[in-house]
């Protein structure tokens, strides 16, 4: 004999949208961020051409340094001086740790092909002052053109 308590009922199983709706939005507009603030980095540079070398792993999260072509130095969609460009990589290098006497930062430099090599050797000599030995350069490959973002 089978006996049922009276106000009972089965419990109801189901899955809430809400939760999962708010979840999803949620990361749609962490996405949107993030893809606004890469788009920032790079700045629309004539890059130059590689002629010879190798593409090497992608840094985790590079700081990028954009030398434009009348020698600014543009980071973040913000152009700093040389004084602030510096006091930026040394910020950056200590915030980064350090690993076997060096900074963890990773730089890559995209200087316009225009520009002259003089602003370029500033940033390196910069780096070197703040230990910072992972440097990149952004170049256009040898049989692409080298107008627009380039790498």
């Amino acid at each position: 004999m089978l006996l049922v308590k009276r106000g009972t009922r089965e419990a109801e199983i189901g899955l809430r949208m809400a939760p999962l709706i708010d979840i999803v939005f949620l990361l749609l507009i962490f996405f949107m961020c993030v893809t606004e603030f890469s788009r920032r980095e790079v700045e629309p540079l004539m890059l130059p051409r590689a002629m010879a070398g190798r593409e090497g792993p992608e840094p985790r999260a590079p700081a990028v340094v954009n030398v434009m072509r009348d020698g600014s130095y543009r980071v973040s969609g913000r152009t700093l001086s040389s004084d602030e460009l510096d006091a930026f990589l040394r910020r950056s290098a200590i915030g980064a740790g350090e690993e076997d006497g060096a900074s963890r930062l990773a730089v890559r430099i995209r200087a316009d092909a225009g520009t002259s090599y003089q602003h370029v050797q500033r940033v390196i000599v910069e780096c070197g002052k703040s230990r910072i030995s992972r440097i990149s350069f952004g170049v256009a490959p040898r049989d692409e053109p080298a107008a627009g973002a380039g790498h």
